[in-house]
């Protein structure tokens, strides 16, 4: 029995590193711009799950092609569920509430 407590210990240590270095490698590739909405350049719009953050969006766009930025439109009372706007090429951002912008670092 010890054996097997100690093996899954280890599984559990190993899921929250691997889990943790995941958030921090995309925190680290791109810039995050609270309240502002990159307009134009899309690749493509993906409607999110009502519960998905702004790391789902970073997450899709570093697994697409192309991908230079994001906008995340937050959920509220006109959008019922998040937006990940996939960018192209970085346009020129505008102040807006209901977003957050990411830029890929270089």
């Amino acid at each position: 029995m010890p054996l097997r407590r100690s093996t899954t210990v280890l599984l559990a240590i190993a899921s929250i590193v691997v889990g943790a270095s995941a958030a921090v490698s995309r925190a680290d590739r791109f810039t995050l711009e609270p309240n502002l909405d990159r307009s134009g350049s899309d690749l493509r719009k993906d409607e999110l799950a009502p519960d998905a953050t702004v790391d789902t969006c970073a997450e899709r766009c570093l697994a697409t092609t192309g991908c230079q930025a994001f906008t995340f439109v937050k959920r509220s009372t006109t959008v019922p569920a998040p937006i990940c706007w996939l960018k192209a090429t970085v346009p020129t951002g505008y102040p807006s509430e209901c977003c957050i912008s990411g830029v890929l670092k270089k």
